[in-house]
């Protein structure tokens, strides 16, 4: 595995991504039961796009999505006071084959993750109710710790709004092997359709 330290978000990070199957978009490769997920060809002919690519096209970003983006050190800092672990921060985790990547909210040690969402109240509280790692984020987060090889990823979620003792919820996840075979293979399926792809266009 490499490490690129751009800032995530700036154009040097948007760039290391383009045709890279990433883990916050595995949920287009896998569903979170570990079945093949019906966009894959989808996701691969979007890759394979993207690798002809010089520059990123501009992608929409909601009021929401900036929203997080700006809570994000503020949710870091939280969560390092409640737990007393130290957070470092890092940019893209890139495999060493260049096809897959993560771009981890923090390395905790030599073993551990962090994942950050500063979600909107309802979806804040619901995540509260539940008091597990959503099922939305599980390719997400069982992705993470594949691509780095770690052994546990802590989903973090974060509202300021909400009454002090009920801003911050964290759930430790750890490795789930079987699930992350039944991925690694469905990136491999995927990498291979993209590189069909460019190699038809190319013809």
């Amino acid at each position: 595995m490499q490490i690129l330290n751009h800032p995530q978000g700036s154009d040097e990070w948007l760039k290391a991504r383009l045709g890279v199957a990433t883990a916050s978009n595995f949920d287009k490769i896998i569903t979170s039961t570990g079945k093949e997920s019906a966009t894959l060809e989808k996701y691969a002919l979007q890759l394979a796009t993207e690798k002809m690519l010089v520059e990123p096209e501009p992608s929409y970003k909601s009021d929401a999505m900036s929203r997080g983006n700006e809570l994000e050190p503020v949710a870091r800092e939280a969560y390092q006071q409640a737990t007393f672990e130290q957070v470092q921060e890092v940019g893209l985790m890139l495999s060493d084959c260049g096809n897959y990547g993560y771009s981890s909210d923090g390395l905790i040690g030599d073993d551990g993750l962090i994942e950050i969402k500063c979600p909107l109240a309802t979806t804040h509280f619901k995540y509260l109710l539940d008091n597990k790692c959503p099922t939305d984020y599980w390719q997400q987060v069982q992705g993470g710790l594949w691509v780095s090889d770690r052994k546990w990823i802590d989903f973090v979620s974060f509202n300021p709004n909400f009454k002090e003792d009920r801003q911050l919820f964290v759930v430790r996840v750890k490795r789930n092997e079987e699930f992350i075979e039944k991925l690694a293979g469905l990136v491999a399926k995927t990498i291979k359709l993209r590189d069909e792809l460019l190699t038809k266009i190319k013809g």
